[in-house]
């Protein structure tokens, strides 16, 4: 069974402060998180879609309360985000 060793939290604190860079041997290489990098591209992509399809339909007389069920949001939250965008 292996163990864990935790650092203290004034130990971590220290590190900080000092700028103290974690032990090479414990990174890793960009590929460990790419997908992670991948999961963000795709999220801000997504939210501009729907951002650009909310103000459209907005403009083509689409109703607060259409756009929330759409959303399954309450119609306050959508108008509260995107009512200044319209």
């Amino acid at each position: 069974m292996a163990t864990e060793t935790r650092m203290s939290e004034e130990e971590a604190v220290r590190r900080f402060e000092e700028g103290i860079e974690p032990d090479p041997a414990t990174r890793r290489g960009p590929e460990a998180t790419a997908d992670i990098r991948a999961a963000a591209k795709m999220r801000k992509v997504s939210q501009q879609m729907l951002d650009e399809a909310i103000i459209d339909a907005r403009r083509r007389g689409i109703t607060w309360l259409e756009i929330a069920l759409a959303l399954d949001v309450s119609p306050q939250a959508v108008r509260q985000k995107y009512r200044h965008r319209v």
